[in-house]
């Protein structure tokens, strides 16, 4: 069971987000420009020069995706809403569920909430976000395996982040890192963020970029 306590503190780039989701790069950046879905950091900062997207964005994102040919664009953006509304709870405790042509949500003490007016009844089709939940960190888990040998090293490929330098065995590259080091975060607060990484990456990154 995930609850909002214990979901991972983490942030992920379009590329990232478009392997953990199904969507394209030009999806999340249509659905960003029409105020479909916005990245974390672009919520609270409309300047911020990386989108990034944090662990609740990956699992709204999958769910949303999940009803994009079901549902309107202006229906989806209700589902969006909502979801953003509720996000001091724990996720785990909801379930999404369709009736007809209306989605709603009925939480774990039975409390029912319709996103737009509850229209005629039929086969309800049920959505556990619990299960989606469990499902992104297992994708997440898959994505980020690293070997040991990796730790510390940078390397430029043309198959991952268009030939930006990134940390070995990840698709994380130096500017992302070195724009949260410039904006005050310690090494600590940074692996907090990206698991996948350790102090000595962190360090690398700030000795490359101070050497270029």
């Amino acid at each position: 069971m995930v609850h909002a306590a214990k979901e991972p503190l983490l942030f992920f780039d379009e590329e990232d987000v478009s392997r953990l989701t199904g969507l394209t790069r030009g999806q999340l950046r249509r659905w960003h420009e029409s105020g479909l879905f916005s990245p974390f950091n672009r919520r609270s900062d409309s300047w911020a020069r990386i989108s990034l997207y944090d662990f609740r964005d990956l699992v709204g994102l999958r769910v949303i995706a999940r009803f994009r040919t079901r549902f309107s664009v202006r229906y989806l953006r209700r589902v969006n809403e909502y979801l953003r509304r509720i996000s001091d709870k724990p996720w785990s405790d909801l379930v999404l569920k369709i009736a007809g042509n209306e989605l709603f949500v009925e939480e774990s003490t039975g409390t029912l909430t319709s996103i737009d007016p509850l229209g005629q009844t039929g086969h309800r089709e049920i959505i556990h976000l619990r299960q989606e939940a469990d499902d992104t960190i297992a994708e997440i888990d898959k994505f980020r395996k690293r070997h040991p040998e990796d730790e510390g090293q940078i390397q430029k490929s043309r198959k991952i982040q268009s030939n930006k330098p990134v940390l070995k065995g990840t698709r994380i590259t130096v500017s992302t890192i070195w724009a949260f080091h410039k904006s005050g975060r310690s090494a600590e607060q940074i692996v907090k963020s990206f698991p996948s990484l350790t102090a000595k990456d962190v360090a690398e990154v700030i000795r490359y970029m101070n050497a270029a």
